[in-house]
């Protein structure tokens, strides 16, 4: 039977190591194949990790897939955070940080599916990563809001990490294309921020 869960703030060296492969080639299979593909016993023979070490550091196979998913999100988060337009009007900077993302979702399909299945919200720990993902989202958008003061530029990344998970859903269903969910994303930044400069000038 698999061992008391491990705390990642609390890994050696060697079982950071092992966790990090195993979270690797969580992504390597989502890229190459399907989120349904992904399981505990494939993961283990790709990452050479044993199975129970798994165990020790995903209660599940959806524990598994959000910790490689809050992975693959951070590393396009400190990307942007280096990288981001944090000049200009403050809907071209969103919009543009929004592009960029998109464009990595339309790279990496499997990561928009995995980023949006409803049975991660039913998994605590599972749930605790998504939740982490959301808020570096949230987070990065105020930081390129921050021109308007803390509390509002939080305010207004929260609305628009609203707008932007609907949309995904949108695209990932079928309703909206990506150029669709680009327009969208355009005309609702616009409105809520083009207003709000012109308010701020006077």
């Amino acid at each position: 039977m698999p061992g008391e869960l491990l705390v990642t703030d609390d890994l050696t060296p060697n079982q950071a190591e092992k966790r990090r492969r195993a979270v690797e080639s969580v992504i390597e299979i989502v890229g190459r194949s399907t989120v349904e593909g992904v399981s505990m016993k494939e993961v283990s023979t790709e990452s050479g990790v044993a199975l129970a070490t798994l165990y020790r550091f995903f209660n599940s196979r959806d524990h598994m897939v959000a910790a490689a998913m809050a992975e693959w999100h951070g590393r396009y988060v400190r990307h942007q955070r280096l990288h981001a337009q944090r000049t200009g009007p403050l809907a071209d900077r969103v919009f543009n940080h929004l592009q960029v993302g998109l464009r990595a979702y339309e790279r990496n399909p499997n990561f928009l599916s995995l980023s949006l299945m409803p049975s991660l919200a039913s998994d605590p720990h599972a749930s605790r990563e998504v939740y982490g993902t959301r808020m570096d989202g949230i987070n990065l958008i105020a930081d390129l809001l921050a021109d308007l003061g803390t509390e509002r530029a939080a305010a207004y990344a929260q609305v628009i990490m609203a707008c932007q998970v609907d949309h995904l859903v949108q695209w990932m269903t079928g309703r909206l294309t990506y150029i669709g969910v680009l327009d969208m994303f355009r005309r609702q930044l616009d409105l809520m921020l083009g207003d709000l400069e012109r308010v701020d000038s006077h």
